[in-house]
């Protein structure tokens, strides 16, 4: 993931930042390997997440439907139903460095993987990036020895502490012919995105997965659309 884009070559005067910085992304490591995308399917609307797997365990949280979290399918203890889960904090993925990722448990049958939802053939909804070659004009860009760490006061996805190549001029979305605008501040921090989607849908929700860029640098991103605009935006690495 892009905040882990520290190498050994910092100077002494940067070990006690990078040893923070590590710290986090392990977590964050944790929290996204190998992991899964779902959301949730329940007849009540929203689903308990427990703090241990079983049903009289304390809960710490509650899943609503249409929200996208990752789960671990290899989580699953002995002859448990229980399931792992990793929900992010913050619902727009603003700042990779203070996100969070709250864990617990649901139950099997509460899991709707997103791959499983119908495909949407874009009769419904069209969603494009413009890209551009990327443009360090006018950017503040920081730096931890020879690697770069934040743009514009963010970390970024899509590159592994060198800088990206192209970036988004804008995403042009439409929606049952309605434009649907989304905030320059939730695409200004993704870089070396590209056009390849899957789009799924929940009756008047729309999912849009992107796995983007390559290597040390890739990442996922789901946008979670409606016809009042974003609801979700989940950024995140599972390699």
């Amino acid at each position: 993931m892009t905040i882990c884009t520290f190498k050994p070559h910092l100077s002494k005067r940067n070990i006690k930042m990078r040893k923070i910085f590590a710290t986090y992304c392990v977590l964050l490591f944790v929290t996204t390997a190998f992991a899964q995308l779902a959301i949730i399917q329940d007849k009540d609307g929203y689903t308990n997440v427990r703090l241990e797997p079983y049903g009289q365990s304390e809960v710490i949280h509650m899943l609503y439907n249409d929200q996208v979290f990752w789960y671990d399918e290899d989580s699953i203890i002995g002859v448990s139903d229980w399931i792992r889960i990793y929900v992010p904090k913050d619902a727009y993925s603003l700042n990779c460095q203070e996100q969070a990722a709250l864990e617990g448990y649901v139950h099997r049958s509460r899991i709707q993987p997103l791959d499983q939802l119908q495909k949407c053939q874009g009769d419904s909804l069209s969603f494009r990036y413009v890209i551009e070659p990327f443009d360090p004009e006018h950017r503040i860009i920081d730096t931890e020895g020879e690697w770069i760490v934040a743009i514009d006061g963010r970390s970024f996805w899509g590159t592994d502490g060198v800088l990206p190549m192209t970036q988004i001029a804008e995403i042009q979305v439409n929606l049952w012919d309605a434009r649907i605008h989304i905030p320059k501040v939730l695409y200004s921090d993704i870089f070396q995105s590209n056009n390849d989607f899957d789009i799924y849908r929940r009756e008047e929700t729309f999912f849009i997965y992107n796995p983007n860029s390559d290597g040390a640098g890739y990442y996922e991103i789901v946008w979670v659309i409606t016809k009042d605009g974003v609801q979700q935006r989940l950024v995140g690495s599972t390699i």
